[in-house]
């Protein structure tokens, strides 16, 4: 809401833009939220189902529990790759209610309508932002772990004992800039959306 509200605020006037749009956004748009919730909350525990059905399967070493364990591996695969899509269209489809202010079917279609529209650089933004990200997680990483085993080396303490140190410092380093770069993500998709946006009321204004 507030990403909404600033692409489409002049910004040369008031510098609370980004407050009016969050508190537009949780006032009026909760509906949408809770009806996006109730798509994806089905989808999670089916995939939770499928997990237990393949823990369940491993106790059969016969041919048919193979094959039905590779049903059930190519199932969720399937359903991990609709939850990515339906997790990208909830997260457009906000967006598109917020900036042309319809109801939840009617932004529905006009999110397909956008996304569609421009297949080709939908996709090929989000692979290069995900690269991009994904590399800045590891650099990120990286450099956290190497300057950790910088300090142990000069420190002069136990150096039989730096690997595990190392490796707990680099998870710990990943999940937490994953938490805060993910940030950019969300950002990145949203303001996509408003230039797709933005794009079509233009068009069809002129």
């Amino acid at each position: 809401s507030s990403l909404v509200q600033w692409y489409f605020s002049d910004h040369k006037g008031h510098c609370c833009s980004w407050l009016y749009g969050y508190i537009l956004g949780m006032s009026k748009y909760i509906g949408t939220i809770t009806a996006s919730a109730a798509i994806m909350t089905p989808i999670y525990l089916f995939i939770i189902f499928m997990e237990y059905l393949e823990q369940k399967t491993r106790l059969d070493d016969s041919k048919i529990g193979c094959f039905i364990r590779f049903l059930i591996k190519c199932c969720k695969c399937c359903l991990m790759c609709f939850e990515k899509i339906m997790k990208y269209l909830n997260k457009a489809l906000l967006t598109v209610s917020q900036i042309y202010n319809k109801s939840w079917v009617k932004s529905a279609q006009i999110t397909l309508d956008i996304v569609l529209s421009d297949l080709i650089m939908t996709a090929l933004i989000n692979g290069v932002s995900t690269f991009i990200l994904f590399l800045s997680k590891i650099i990120v990483s990286g450099v956290t772990t190497l300057c950790f085993f910088i300090y142990i080396k000069y420190q002069g303490k136990d150096q039989n004992g730096w690997i595990f140190p190392s490796a707990i410092v680099f998870i710990l380093s990943y999940l937490i800039s994953s938490f805060l770069i993910n940030m950019y993500d969300s950002v990145i998709d949203i303001i996509f959306v408003c230039f797709q946006a933005d794009k079509d009321l233009t068009s069809s204004g002129s």
